[in-house]
């Protein structure tokens, strides 16, 4: 009897049971990346629906006093001001990141940070 054949079986039969395994942990990481996508991608659909619905309001608040809430003082921030004058406004679905805001009184900008592209989205007034 060859004790080497009974080595060449058990490889025979390890190698395909180690790539099945591989396989299957490499199949769960890029679900969970495409998940985390997908989160993004929401997150992101959110960030616009909130600037969105802050613009409405912007446009109501600059109908009823012909001037956008004015930051007057840098040291406080936007986000404060457009609370103190809107109300209840959206707060960035991270929670983490948040929603800028500065005006002079006629015009303003909205800025927030997606994570699809990593870069900054600036909207101003029309």
């Amino acid at each position: 009897m060859n004790i080497y054949s009974n080595k060449k079986g058990a490889i025979i039969l390890v190698i395909p049971l180690t790539l099945a395994l591989l396989g299957l942990i490499g199949t769960g990481v890029f679900a969970e990346m495409d998940h985390e996508k997908n989160l993004e991608s929401k997150r992101d659909l959110q960030r616009k629906e909130d600037i969105l619905d802050i613009q409405t309001s912007l446009a109501d608040f600059y109908a009823n006093n012909s001037a956008f809430p004015i930051q007057k003082d840098q040291s406080v921030s936007g986000f404060s001001v457009l609370e103190q004058a809107l109300g209840r406004i959206p707060n960035d679905p991270l929670e983490a990141n948040f929603y800028w805001y500065w005006s002079d009184g006629q015009f303003y900008s909205l800025r927030y940070l997606s994570e699809q592209t990593n870069a900054e989205v600036v909207v101003f007034s029309q």
